[in-house]
């Protein structure tokens, strides 16, 4: 039984820090955006961080919120400069994503600001 509670234990470990991993790798803004932290975004914009700066994959984070369907950080992100027709390096916009996470209300707020597939 021993054996099974350390098992239990590592199991927790694992799945607990590594779930907060999934954004180790990503720029500050682009893991605020992820999460649909819009305080965090606010302030990370407010202290200067590029609006259309890229990670690895050339995703902004207007790509990530996008996905997510974080309305509110894609207006605020749009609002701020960011740019609605970014690609990524595999070619894919903010409304690309949106629509293929069907993510209706984030959809038609780019499409009013003009985005394109």
């Amino acid at each position: 039984m021993h054996k099974l509670v350390k098992i239990f234990f590592v199991l927790i470990f694992a799945f607990v820090f590594g779930c907060q991993n999934q954004y180790y790798d990503e720029p500050p803004l682009h893991a605020a955006a992820m999460r649909g932290s819009i305080k965090k975004v606010k302030q990370l914009i407010k202290e200067g961080a590029s609006v259309n700066g890229v990670n690895k994959q050339g995703a902004t984070a207007l790509h990530w919120a996008a996905s997510k369907g974080h309305e509110d950080i894609v207006e605020y992100l749009v609002r701020h400069g960011a740019n609605v027709n970014a690609l990524t390096n595999k070619g894919s916009t903010p409304l690309k994503l949106a629509n293929d996470f069907h993510h209706k209300k984030v959809i038609k707020l780019l499409q009013g600001y003009g985005a394109r597939m």
